[in-house]
C-alpha cells in the first residue's frame, strides 16, 4: 500500500518541478533574478529594444550617439616642430636680429573630424593639421587614408579635407541656429587619441567673443567635456545634428575645467563651403576702425540702449571712407543684419562677398540715417602701403606694421600673421622693456591680434596692464609694459 502513495508524490513532484522549469523563463523576463518586488506585478514588460532613457522621459543619447560616430574621425597630422622659415638678408641682421634656426623635429598633432560628404569631404580645425608634412584621417570602422587639404582659414581656425573614399555617412549640419543656452549637447571626438568618445553637457553660452582663439569668434559655451584631441569633431544636439565644430577649452591645466568653446555650424558651413569652391576665403572690407559703445556713453551718441558698433577712425580712400561714413557714427545694422556689437560688425562683413553694394544704418549725432557703400576686398598684400602710410607710434613707443606674405618672404618671418615691430621710439616704455625691431606680437591681454585695428582695440580696453605676448625668432616672450590706475 505504501508503494502506490510514494509513486504518487513522485508523479505530483515532477509536474511541478516541469512546470516551475517552464515558468522560468516568463517569470526571470518579469522580475529579474532578485525576485518579486511591491508592484512589479502590474508592470508591463518592456521590449528589449526600447530605449530606457525614453522610457524614463530622459535624454535619449543612445541614439544620437549611433547616428554620429561613423561621421566622426581620428585626424593624426605630422608636423615640423620648427617653421620653414629663411635667414633675412644680412644687412637686415642687426634689424631683425640673428635667427635661431635648431634642427627641425617632427611631432604629431592629434585630432578630431566630421565628414561632410559622401565622397570624402571632411571639416576639422585649421589649427590641427597647420604646417602638416602628412595627414592621416581614420574612419569609425578602423580604415586609415592619406588626406589632402582643399582650404583652410586660419582667422576663423577652420579647414577641409579630402580622403580618396565614397559612400560614406556624412553628418548633418544644423545651419540654421536653433540653439538654445541650456539646451543638450553632446562632444563626439579623440581626446588623448581615444577614439570615439562621447561626453555629454549644456550650452552654457553663444555669441562668446574676445577669447583669443580666432580673428573672428563667435563661440558657443559648452560644459561638455573637451579636451586635447577633440579639437576639429563635432558638437551636436538631440536631434544629432551638428550644431558646432569643438575647437579649445579654456583652462590652466591643458585638460578639461567646465568651459569649452565650439565654432557655430552656421559659420563652419559658410566658410566651409567657400574653401571647397575657391580653396581660400575672401572677405568683404569696410575699412573702418570700431570698438563698442560703452555704457555711460549710450545717450551721448544718441542711442536708447547699449549696442552697435562705435566708428573710431576711417581708413582714407576705404569704402567707409568713400561711402560716406564719418568718425563717431553708431553701425547698428549692415545689409539688414543687426550688429550688436564691434566684434559682430567684423564677423558680419566678413562674410559678405568683396564689391557688394551694402546699405548701412547708422546713428549719427542723434539722428538715424542710412548710408550705400561697397565693400571692399580685404587683402593684406593690396593695402599694404595704405596701412604703412597710415601708422605712427603710439603712446608705447612702438611702431607697427601688419605682416603680409612680402614680408615673410623678404624677411623670413617666422609667422605669417601678427604685428611687426618695425622700430622702437628711444626712451620709451617699449625700449626700457628691451623691446626690439623685429619682434612680432602674437596677443595682447590674451587677445589675439590679427591687424592694428585688433591692436588698437586690445590696448585701449587694458585696465590693469599692457601684456605683450611677442614671437622672437619663433620662441615666445612676454612683456607687461605698464599697469593703469
Amino acid at each position: 500500500m505504501s508503494t502506490p502513495r510514494l509513486s504518487s508524490r513522485l508523479v505530483r513532484s515532477a509536474a511541478l518541478i516541469t512546470l516551475g522549469l517552464s515558468l522560468a523563463p516568463a517569470l526571470h523576463a518579469q522580475f529579474g533574478t532578485g525576485g518579486i518586488q511591491q508592484g512589479s506585478l502590474a508592470a508591463p514588460t518592456r521590449p528589449a529594444d526600447e530605449n530606457p532613457a525614453t522610457a524614463l522621459g530622459l535624454p535619449n543619447f543612445r541614439d544620437v550617439v549611433k547616428a554620429v560616430s561613423p561621421s566622426v574621425v581620428n585626424i593624426s597630422a605630422t608636423i615640423s616642430s620648427v617653421s620653414n622659415r629663411r635667414n633675412p638678408p644680412r644687412s637686415l641682421e642687426e634689424f631683425f636680429g640673428a635667427p635661431d634656426n635648431p634642427p627641425a623635429r617632427r611631432g604629431t598633432s592629434q585630432g578630431s573630424g566630421v565628414i561632410v560628404s559622401a565622397n570624402g569631404l571632411i571639416l576639422t580645425n585649421n589649427h590641427v593639421i597647420a604646417g602638416a608634412q602628412e595627414i592621416i584621417v581614420r574612419l569609425s570602422n578602423g580604415l586609415a587614408y592619406r588626406a589632402e587639404v582643399v582650404g583652410s582659414d586660419s582667422q576663423t581656425d577652420l579647414a577641409v579635407l579630402r580622403i580618396d573614399a565614397n559612400r560614406l555617412l556624412p553628418a548633418m549640419l544644423a545651419i540654421h541656429d536653433e540653439l538654445e543656452v541650456g539646451d543638450w549637447v553632446l562632444a563626439v571626438g579623440n581626446p588623448f587619441g581615444l577614439s570615439h568618445t562621447v561626453t555629454a553637457g549644456i550650452v552654457s553660452a553663444k555669441g562668446r567673443d574676445r577669447v583669443g582663439l580666432a580673428k573672428y569668434e563667435d563661440f558657443i559655451q559648452t560644459d561638455a567635456a573637451i579636451n586635447p584631441g577633440n579639437s576639429g569633431g563635432p558638437l551636436v544636439d538631440l536631434r544629432g545634428r551638428v550644431v558646432g565644430i569643438n575647437t579649445a577649452i579654456a583652462s590652466r591645466t591643458g585638460s578639461y575645467t567646465g568651459v569649452g568653446f565650439a565654432i557655430p555650424a552656421g559659420m563652419a558651413s559658410h566658410i566651409m563651403r567657400l574653401l571647397i569652391e575657391d580653396g581660400t576665403v575672401e572677405r568683404g572690407w569696410l575699412g573702418v576702425y570700431i570698438s563698442d559703445v560703452r555704457p555711460d556713453r549710450v545717450e551721448q551718441y544718441g542711442l536708447s540702449e547699449p549696442g552697435g558698433a562705435l566708428v573710431t577712425r576711417l581708413v582714407p580712400g576705404g569704402p567707409a571712407d568713400e561711402g560716406g561714413l564719418a568718425v563717431n557714427d553708431v553701425i547698428l545694422e549692415i545689409d539688414g543684419q543687426p550688429i550688436e556689437g564691434s566684434s559682430r560688425l567684423s564677423i558680419v562683413v566678413a562674410e559678405l562677398q568683396p564689391y557688394t553694394d551694402v546699405l548701412v544704418r547708422v546713428v549719427r549725432n542723434g539722428r538715424a540715417r542710412a548710408v550705400p557703400v561697397t565693400l571692399g576686398r580685404l587683402d593684406q598684400s593690396d593695402s599694404i602701403e595704405s596701412r604703412r602710410r597710415a601708422q605712427a607710434p603710439d603712446d608705447l613707443g612702438l611702431v607697427l606694421s601688419e605682416i603680409d606674405q612680402d614680408l615673410v618672404k623678404r624677411f623670413g618671418l617666422s609667422l605669417d600673421r601678427g604685428l611687426l615691430v618695425t622700430s622702437v621710439l628711444p626712451d620709451s616704455l617699449a625700449a626700457r622693456a628691451s623691446i626690439f625691431a623685429g619682434h612680432i606680437i602674437v596677443s595682447v591681454n590674451g587677445r589675439l591680434v590679427f591687424d592694428l585695428s585688433d591692436y588698437s582695440e586690445a590696448v585701449a580696453d587694458a585696465d590693469d596692464g599692457i601684456r605683450l605676448e611677442f614671437d622672437v625668432n619663433g620662441r615666445r616672450r612676454r612683456v607687461t609694459l605698464r599697469a593703469r590706475q
